[in-house]
């Protein structure tokens, strides 16, 4: 079976880059590699109450997810985003569970379909 078929998740992203493996396979690389920096950017920033640097890790995972079309994470990262802006912690916390489980299917996933592909 090839990557394209068995992995979905993908399938608006192979669209997107007119099935140029090799775009796709750097795009995968990147978002393996800054997704989880910029979740324990995130992180640290929230254990030191630093809405700045919350805020930032916040639109790096909003642009990363935004470049290979994954909704449900720019989705909660905006939200992270609009918390900052009324310095709303609380709200922040709320959304890192589900942000953090999606992160990591999305790189388990990229991770699978790189070994495939």
């Amino acid at each position: 079976m090839q990557a394209a078929e068995e992995y979905h998740r993908f399938d608006k992203l192979i669209r997107k880059y007119y099935c140029d493996q090799q775009m796709i396979r750097e795009l995968l690389r990147i978002l393996i590699r800054d997704l989880p920096k910029s979740l324990r950017e995130l992180e640290e920033g929230l254990m030191e109450a630093d809405v700045r640097k919350i805020r930032k890790a916040a639109h790096s995972l909003a642009n990363i997810s935004g470049t290979v079309l994954e909704s449900e994470i720019l989705e909660l990262s905006r939200k992270i985003e609009y918390a900052c802006a009324s310095q709303n912690l609380k709200d922040v916390e709320s959304y890192l569970p589900p942000l953090r489980q999606r992160i990591s299917e999305l790189c388990v996933d990229a991770g699978k379909y790189l070994q495939v592909s």
